[in-house]
């Protein structure tokens, strides 16, 4: 797809700041020297921050096996949910706020024939599109429809939105969506992860419609009446959801360096769009995360570097950054929204080591002052300073993290650190005992 033409198409509506041009999404990233993919995918925490869930592969660059585990952090107790194949895929899971369900994205390994034979022209744009009820202006999504009757050869795959009971008793398909793309566009899939509204009633998911991951929709589902919506276009395959559920935001790249923060209101009634004067890697957008206050009012947007807070309530853009720091990374607001946590890798003391130096930090809001939490690089054979996020309760920090062992081979793992104790837990030999025929 000619996502040019779709970029200046959809920027021809100028009302303030409404200009949707979109750019190139592409590669994995992750801070100081180490790429990993899905095994630095993010958990979710069940609400009681009892329990994690998350997607498992196997290390390496080309996995060929998936998994969604719930794990216990009581009891050390894993349990398998679903898995999918070589040729398939799942994606990075997400807990419903009332602790019921856990939804995720699911590709079936596809057949042969429909891999060799696009989808007629027409017929591929109508596949698109499909929700009851489109809150953007109706003729953006006819333009966009109508630039994708336009490209010749489209392939698309069928995308299942998936709900699945944590005790793994019940699961089920809500809805199976087309996508636009080949191999690696079910690649890309593999970071997005659908959102919850904060009552558990509507599910938010993600539709590409660029066979190059350039180009998305963000739609809903309505558990209670089963009507769709499709809200807004994006660059990020991802949407956040504000915690009184009532906004969702959503990154676009422009044609220059910078990018545009859209925020719309869930029922349609209002979209903002506010210029972001920082530059963002568009080959790391995709894997861009986006974090709303407790108060509903600010977004934190933190690529590399730096990190922003946007008032959605006034427009006002502060960023902030860590002096003493060589890079920073995936920063998230603490549970009360007074402070960022925050990954910063710094100067090795010896420049002859091999151990990259790197802390988990905090920073208040109102003086910018920094604090140390945890030293991760203090973790021995620690490979990388991994994904982290904080439990709901804000007791408990989470890294996942290679482990390298004496023999130089990589171990996928999960660090739980309390503020006194750390605990390591290996994730790899689960898949080991997961059988190919039975899946269990």
């Amino acid at each position: 797809m000619d996502t040019q033409k779709m970029t200046h198409a959809i920027g021809t509506e100028n009302v303030g700041h409404r200009k949707a041009l979109i750019a190139s999404v592409a590669a994995v990233s992750c801070l100081v020297i180490y790429v990993l993919a899905c095994v630095m995918s993010p958990v979710t925490w069940s609400p009681d921050s009892s329990r994690i869930a998350l997607l498992v592969t196997p290390p390496g660059d080309n996995p060929d096996m998936f998994a969604v585990f719930t794990y216990d952090i009581a009891t050390g107790k894993h349990l398998l949910l679903d898995k999918a194949q070589k040729e398939g895929a799942l994606s990075v899971p997400a807990w419903s706020p009332d602790g019921k369900w856990i939804a995720y994205y699911k590709v079936e390994p596809a057949k042969e024939e429909s891999e060799s034979s696009p989808q007629p022209d027409k017929k591929a744009a109508d596949d698109f599109f499909t929700e009851e009820d489109k809150i953007l202006s109706p003729f953006l999504w006819d333009i966009a429809k109508e630039k994708m009757s336009e490209e010749k050869d489209i392939k698309t795959f069928d995308v299942k939105l998936m709900v699945a009971r944590p005790d793994g008793r019940d699961k089920k398909v809500l809805r199976v969506m087309k996508w636009l793309g080949d191999e690696d566009a079910r690649f890309r899939l593999i970071f997005s992860q659908p959102q919850w509204s904060p009552d558990s009633r509507l599910v938010f998911y993600t539709r590409s419609m660029d066979e190059n991951g350039e180009l998305f929709y963000i739609g809903s589902l309505d558990l209670t009446t089963e009507k769709t919506k499709a809200h807004l276009f994006s660059s990020i395959g991802t949407p956040a959801v504000s915690a009184d559920g009532k906004w969702i935001a959503s990154v676009l790249n422009t044609d220059s360096d910078k990018a545009l923060l859209v925020v719309a209101r869930v029922d349609g009634g209002a979209d903002k769009y506010y210029k972001l004067d920082m530059e963002i890697d568009k080959d790391k957008t995709l894997f861009l995360n986006l974090m709303w206050s407790p108060d509903s009012q600010r977004i934190l947007i933190a690529p590399e570097s730096q990190m922003c807070v946007v008032n959605t309530m006034t427009g006002e853009v502060k960023k902030y950054s860590d002096p003493d720091a060589k890079e920073v990374a995936y920063g998230i607001f603490s549970p009360q929204g007074d402070k960022l946590y925050y990954l910063a890798g710094f100067e090795k003391d010896d420049p002859n080591s091999d151990t990259e130096k790197v802390n988990l930090m905090s920073m208040d809001l109102k003086d910018s002052k920094t604090q140390v939490v945890f030293e991760i690089s203090s973790v021995p054979e620690l490979k990388g300073p991994g994904r982290f996020s904080i439990s709901p309760n804000g007791k408990m920090v989470l890294f996942r993290c290679i482990l390298k062992d004496k023999t130089g081979g990589e171990r996928s793992a999960l660090l739980l650190w309390d503020g006194k104790t750390k605990k390591i837990v290996e994730t790899d030999p689960w898949l080991a005992k997961i059988s190919p025929q039975t899946g269990k």
